[in-house]
């Protein structure tokens, strides 16, 4: 198991009208991206909640490189990115031109 890579996409929209939850189970190890590493896309979440992603470097739910994301109704649970001084994004991790609008 490991996390989901959505890379050279557009449009991509991931929603749910009933609030549902994407869990992580942490039995693997991502570098970047707990539970999602979007590379050059524009994806929306809408309406999730993301909770226990864990990553060993940055980005515990979410790492977005040259992307754009857009996160409406959205929480983030119990995320987390390393341990280190050099270590970020919890919920999500934003590199690389990335731009990320979130409301709700």
């Amino acid at each position: 198991t490991s996390a989901i890579t959505i890379s050279g996409k557009t449009n991509v929209k991931i929603s749910s009208v009933t609030g549902a939850v994407l869990t992580s189970n942490r039995g693997f190890s991502a570098t970047s991206g707990g539970m999602f590493y979007i590379a050059s896309s524009d994806v929306t979440f809408t309406g999730l909640g993301f909770a226990s992603g864990t990553a060993n470097d940055d980005g515990g739910c979410l790492f977005v490189t040259g992307s754009t994301v857009e996160v409406e109704d959205v929480d983030f649970t119990a995320c987390s990115a390393g341990s280190g001084s050099n270590n970020y994004g919890g919920g999500m991790f934003l590199a690389s031109s990335s731009t990320a609008t979130v409301s709700g």
